[in-house]
């Protein structure tokens, strides 16, 4: 016997109600998230990051024009596949799938073999799946695909029901062949996000956004330039609950958002494990056609070619 918990992500956006389920309630310590600063970056040469540490502020205002044209750039260039269609042809009906639990040490050990980022690794493996589900399906593979990544942000206002929380625009590039070089571009790829002016921007503007009303948030809040969507949050190490009521496994499943986004994916951590859900819209892959499930198959196959092929020495230039 066990008792399911269910909440509407919006009570959850805030990160309040969350917090004093998992902080007071079940005397669970908050993980520390990594931030994004960009205003630092080991790849910059010394003089470079001595004046960006300084000048912080200054280096924005100069560099946020350069990372928004570069991120309309990526939009006119990734938006088109065919899987990115039209609102009128999508049916707005889920053929979904979650995963069984994924070992978090399975993922860490790919992480430490090829010397890359936790969420390098759940995005390469996303990105060969989506390339094996469309070979299969007989789509056409683009060189990119762009997704829509939400990023957590720490220090939350205590006890404010509020959006903190940013995100980024990632290319996930399904036009190359092979697992590791998949990898390494979307290290490569979120290497660079951390030294862009972008995740700070947006999360200003989401906070700005959220105090509109509902009619003029819904004019700024429609996505139409991605083709997926995703999140990939960290969840407490170990298990939550009573000695009579544990909580087994904790998961996470967002829309799409509003717009003609098709595909979406989330991945929470939780006691040791990792928990995957996909969507696709069934105008796009129709659920009696093919299930989402294989989609999570092929995601783990993926991250055993990856585990399998991982070479001791990994690196990126970027």
């Amino acid at each position: 016997m066990f008792d399911i918990f269910r909440a509407h992500h919006v009570l959850a956006d805030g990160f309040s109600l969350l917090k004093l389920l998992i902080m007071d309630v079940c005397a669970v310590k908050q993980l520390p998230i990594a931030q994004p600063n960009p205003n630092h970056s080991q790849n910059r040469k010394p003089m470079i990051r001595k004046i960006s540490r300084y000048f912080g502020p200054f280096y924005m205002l100069f560099r946020g024009p350069f990372d928004i044209a570069t991120a309309i750039l990526d939009v006119m260039a990734y938006n088109k596949n065919d899987w990115h269609v039209s609102e009128n042809k999508l049916k707005r009906t889920l053929n979904s799938a979650i995963s069984n639990d994924i070992s978090v040490q399975t993922v860490k050990d790919i992480k430490n073999l090829c010397n890359c980022s936790f969420a390098s690794v759940l995005l390469a493996a996303y990105t060969g799946a989506m390339r094996k589900f469309m070979t299969e399906a007989e789509y056409s593979i683009p060189d990119n695909i762009l997704c829509a990544i939400a990023l957590p942000v720490p220090n939350h206002p205590k006890y404010k029901l509020r959006n903190h929380a940013t995100g980024v625009l990632v290319r996930l590039p399904t036009g190359l062949v092979k697992p590791l070089d998949r990898l390494k571009a979307v290290q490569a790829n979120q290497q660079k996000l951390r030294s862009s002016t972008l995740p700070v921007t947006i999360f200003y503007a989401m906070t700005l956004i959220g105090g509109l009303f509902a009619c003029m948030t819904r004019m700024v809040t429609k996505n139409s330039v991605t083709t997926v969507v995703g999140s990939i949050f960290p969840g407490p190490s170990h298990g939550m609950g009573t000695d009579r009521f544990p909580a087994r496994q904790i998961s996470y499943g967002g829309g799409l958002t509003r717009g003609n986004t098709g595909l979406g994916f989330s991945a929470l951590s939780y006691n040791s494990k990792v928990s995957v859900i996909v969507g696709i819209d069934n105008g796009i892959v129709d659920s009696s056609k093919v299930p989402a499930s294989k989609l999570l198959e092929y995601m783990l196959q993926e991250l055993e070619l990856i585990k399998d092929t991982g070479a001791s020495t990994f690196t990126v230039q970027v």
